[in-house]
């Protein structure tokens, strides 16, 4: 099988050190065997050296070649070679999707085959293993060995928000796409975001809608829309509380991930995507995409944010919400009245759900944290009014008792 190797412009340091002083271009070629360069790029036959190195992790065979004239030159920056299969990657594509991998044997083939059917080709995809004891790995290994594009890795740690961090910190792309294991991706999904992208070089977020389905009847969807694309600087006030959207449906800047990074400290509670949302929207600059090519399978087994245990629900929504107004204050600020209003509706909607599993500990935690928020909240309505006269739990009770 040929392997891509990348010919990089500078001279080759063990060639300095013997004075031979040779240039090593900016070209990539696809080699079988180190010979081939001279049928690959015409008028030079010049391969003196094979070397190795690494870009972002990702092991890479190069050839040294000699200078041997304009022509051999003018060719080699032609040179851009798929594997026979048409499967060839480039190394350092527009786009790493990074995919953590955990116990998802039954879904990761349909996953990858939706990557590898975008009509955007320019792309690697990242699985990093998380400590699956399935089959899921192999299934991996499968699809890498007839696309190069997909690369496996094991992350040192367990937990998404560290497999994740691992994989973008092991990647090359300018945008990042994050994919769950079992979720999928239309056609045109990267091409439609990349096009968004291109087009507004100041952006650090693309983001468009997804459509949810219930595992097993993908045709029969419910399609949702990002929070706050009406108005885009809201965007901060919606995201302190709940995700935006799905994990998904967005690119995001590579380097702004590294800046901000997922709170691995939440990797074993739920949530914990709301607060790497909020500081991407907080530090970020968001445009939105009118598509909705990310689709999100729900109810599958061993789901982790569809826990019916309210006691996991609450301590995982609070650790978020309370890490990201602790990420506010880093900054001097405090939540505003509109962050406060959708923290103390954050924990209204925790305290209905804790009535109803009958848990009083929790719907007194619940009641507790909304009533802070809403103290914080601006009287400007009357449904607020009434909620700072009677109180959260009566005015939760009165709006369950009306229907």
């Amino acid at each position: 099988m040929c392997a891509l190797a990348r010919l990089c412009a500078g001279r080759h340091p063990s060639f300095l050190q013997q004075g031979r002083g040779l240039f090593i271009w900016d070209v990539y070629l696809c080699l079988s065997d180190p010979a081939d360069c001279g049928e690959l790029v015409p008028g030079c036959r010049s391969v003196t050296d094979v070397c190795c190195f690494n870009i972002g992790n990702i092991a890479t065979r190069s050839v040294v070649v000699a200078l041997c004239g304009t022509a051999c030159f003018a060719e080699s920056q032609k040179a851009k070679f798929r594997s026979g299969n048409g499967a060839g990657k480039v190394i350092q594509p527009a786009i790493s999707v990074v995919v953590p991998l955990y116990n998802k044997a039954d879904y990761i083939n349909a996953t990858l085959e939706s990557l590898l059917a975008q009509t955007h080709e320019d792309f690697q995809v990242l699985v990093v293993d998380n400590g699956s004891t399935d089959t899921g790995s192999q299934c991996v290994r499968d699809v890498a060995s007839r696309d190069n594009r997909v690369q496996l890795s094991s992350s040192p740690k367990q937990g998404p928000g560290h497999a994740r961090n691992f994989g973008v910190q092991n990647s090359t792309g300018r945008w990042i796409q994050f994919l769950d294991a079992d979720d999928l991706l239309e056609p045109d999904h990267l091409a439609n975001l990349i096009e968004i992208a291109n087009r507004n070089p100041d952006a650090t977020v693309i983001a468009g809608g997804w459509k949810e389905f219930v595992d097993g009847n993908p045709n029969d969807f419910v399609a949702k829309r990002p929070a706050s694309e009406a108005d885009p600087t809201e965007i901060a006030n919606a995201t302190i509380a709940a995700s935006p959207w799905a994990v998904h449906a967005a690119l995001v800047d590579r380097q702004l991930i590294l800046d901000h990074p997922w709170p691995e400290h939440l990797d074993g509670l739920l949530a914990e995507d709301n607060a790497f949302w909020f500081g991407i929207c907080l530090h970020g600059s968001v445009v939105f995409s009118s598509s909705a090519s990310a689709l999100y399978r729900t109810q599958t087994e061993n789901c982790r944010t569809q826990s019916g245990d309210i006691q996991k629900w609450f301590d995982g929504v609070n650790a978020a919400a309370e890490e990201n107004v602790k990420a506010l204050r880093a900054l001097g600020r405090e939540p505003n009245p509109q962050q406060a209003s959708a923290l103390m509706r954050l924990y209204s909607g925790l305290y209905n759900q804790a009535i109803e599993a009958n848990n009083t500990q929790y719907a007194k935690l619940a009641a507790e944290k909304a009533n802070h928020w809403l103290s914080r909240c601006e009287s400007s309505s009357g449904s607020l009014m009434l909620r700072k006269l009677i109180g959260i739990p009566l005015f939760e009770k009165t709006r369950r008792l009306i229907g």
